[in-house]
């Protein structure tokens, strides 16, 4: 069987719970790297090795564990405890290492393979990385809702005639061109209104470059809502 190792600093667990739990255990024996609590585990196989993370040499204990390929799930992003596992990474830690889900840019041969999709990373920009790029089918993501999630119901604006947008992109990802671009859509549905979803919605400093920008293009504050 060939063993993988997947590498999470940051458990994103609606996104790698039902991949992990999908391999054909008769062709692949799974890793993961990672700082689990105890509900974070729920859904996950036995058959899944759960290592820890922090303070963990990677290349040794692959290497003990006789690792083919290590997966990285984060990526070249700022998250607690990525830097480390980068560092590690570029020093090697398996025979083939590759990333997935935050690398839609090159890690400068970091990684041997860039797991993505057509819509992520286009074809014909393969010269713009060091890495080989690898397009899943079907899009890159696997995402598992919630056991207690609803189906989804007809959109409000069929019955209110007022479209919202939601955006549930972390601050750290919003910078000036995607405000731009909201703010211009707002302007051609003057209707519309925008909600900011996440914690960072709290932060008084990402609210002033949302007012600030929105300001620029005439966008009046009751069309933007936070929702953390």
């Amino acid at each position: 069987r060939i063993r993988l190792a997947y590498v999470a600093s940051h458990y994103h667990s609606s996104l790698l719970r039902g991949m992990l739990a999908a391999h054909d255990a008769s062709k692949f024996e799974v890793f993961l790297y990672a700082d689990l609590e105890d509900n974070e585990l729920r859904g996950l196989p036995e058959r899944i090795h759960r290592m820890p993370l922090q303070g963990t040499d990677l290349a040794a204990s692959m290497f003990a564990n006789r690792i083919a390929i290590a997966i990285d799930t984060v990526g070249v992003l700022g998250f607690p405890g990525q830097e480390s596992v980068l560092q590690q990474f570029a020093r090697r830690v398996a025979p083939v290492q590759c990333a997935w889900l935050g690398s839609w840019a090159s890690s400068g041969g970091v990684f041997d393979y860039l797991l993505s999709d057509e819509h992520a990373i286009p074809n014909g920009t393969e010269d713009s990385y060091a890495e080989d790029i690898v397009r899943l089918p079907g899009g890159q993501w696997s995402w598992t809702p919630p056991a207690d999630a609803s189906d989804p119901g007809q959109p409000p604006c069929l019955t209110s005639a007022r479209v919202t947008f939601a955006c549930p992109v972390r601050a750290f990802r919003i910078g000036s061109l995607p405000l731009k671009t909201w703010a211009r859509l707002l302007q051609r549905l003057p209707s519309a209104d925008l909600v900011f979803m996440g914690e960072h919605g709290t932060s008084v400093g990402f609210r002033r470059k949302v007012k600030s920008t929105f300001n620029e293009f005439g966008i009046n504050a009751d069309h933007v809502r936070y929702q953390s």
